[in-house]
């Protein structure tokens, strides 16, 4: 008796990507009539006669807001088009996708710039230095007389006398 053991890695296709995929494939008639008989056949199926109307009162809505019907040209094989596409671009839609740019610019618009100052950044350090109450008040008075450049302007002298230490 031999033991042995394998890695492998298998594809493996659900039922339901596999029906997706047909579905999919499948011309609009061919659809329509694998739908019909689902909903004959599954009695837990329902046929929704709402989203009929809704579509139905969608367009009559689109007609009273466009009475002007588009252009339909006929192709090379006689047939004519459902639809006038140079005029849909010309007349723009109502979704415009934003570009890339305006995005991460607006995203750097929105992103607050808090950067710490030296003030901030000594004062964080003495509060984890654990010292008595009194040398963290010297600590702070001298942190708060530091210039720009992080230099003391004053003497020790000066400070001590300040302070009354």
């Amino acid at each position: 008796m031999k033991l042995e053991l394998r890695l492998g890695l298998r594809q493996v296709m659900a039922p339901q990507l596999i029906q997706s995929l047909k579905m999919l494939q499948m011309p609009v008639l061919k659809l329509e009539q694998t739908l019909r008989q689902e909903l004959a056949t599954n009695p837990l199926l329902e046929e929704i006669e709402a989203l009929e109307t809704q579509q139905e009162e969608i367009k009559e809505e689109q007609l009273i807001a466009e009475p002007a019907e588009p252009e339909v040209k006929p192709t090379e094989s006689g047939q004519e088009n459902d639809f006038d596409w140079s005029t849909y671009f010309e007349e723009g839609s109502e979704f415009v996708p934003r570009r890339v740019s305006e995005q991460s610019e607006e995203m750097l618009e929105r992103t607050p710039v808090v950067e710490d100052t030296l003030y901030d950044h000594l004062l964080e350090q003495l509060q984890l230095v654990r010292t008595c109450e009194e040398d963290v008040e010297i600590g702070e008075y001298i942190i708060g007389n530091l210039d720009d450049d992080g230099l003391l302007k004053m003497s020790v002298e000066e400070l001590a006398a300040d302070l009354k230490v």
